[in-house]
């Protein structure tokens, strides 16, 4: 049974992937009702759009658009929630864990969450992924150390820079390389289903 749920995961997985292409390539793809469908429950759940998610969000961020879902489009919600799992799987790979996002990344403090003001700064300042909150050596590979020019960007919001610092504890817990990791501006969910195979396949 473990296999068949993978299975069935994997085709929620391709079905988000399918529409995300028809939204990035319109001309190009045969036309489907099912962007238009989904971002109508999307708004009608009062959730961020499908690309909001994909290049800003991590999984509990997609959990919960999953759970607001559910009751409105079961399939859309489990999409979501196979989303959200590949996303979590990703959050400490070895290979892909500073490509996180940080919002709804799941180590994140529960207590100090970000608030809609700590998330539009961090939009402003162009920090989304895990990577950007730490330094670069000269090679321009991270260092575990925190960002100097996050922290002088943020040198006025002390519970905002107190968020990131939990978080990078929390991420550094878990002994993750850095050799070879650069500062990676796109988060996990928009570079995988931007992938030329069937996001599927990372199941296997």
């Amino acid at each position: 049974m473990p296999h068949l749920k993978q299975t069935i995961q994997g085709l929620h997985l391709n079905l988000l992937q399918k529409i995300y292409s028809r939204i990035r390539e319109p001309n190009r793809l045969p036309t489907s009702l099912l962007p238009q469908i989904l971002q109508e429950t999307l708004n009608d759940a009062n959730c961020p759009s499908l690309a909001e998610h994909l290049e800003y969000l991590g999984p509990e961020r997609w959990e919960k658009t999953a759970a607001r879902l559910e009751r409105r489009n079961l399939l859309y919600s489990q999409a979501f929630q196979a989303m959200a799992t590949l996303l979590r799987m990703h959050e400490d790979h070895r290979s892909t864990w500073h490509a996180a996002s940080i919002n709804g990344h799941t180590k994140f403090n529960k207590l100090l969450p970000l608030t809609r003001a700590d998330e539009n700064r961090l939009r402003e300042a162009g920090i989304v992924t895990i990577s950007q909150i730490y330094e670069v050596n000269d090679l321009g590979q991270l260092h575990n150390a925190p960002n100097p020019e996050l922290e002088h960007q943020l040198r006025w919001e002390p519970s905002l820079r107190e968020k990131l610092t939990l978080l990078r504890q929390s991420i550094q817990r878990l002994r993750l390389p850095f050799r070879d990791k650069k500062h990676e501006p796109q988060a996990s969910g928009g570079l995988l289903l931007r992938g030329e195979r069937n996001i599927s396949q990372h199941y296997r």
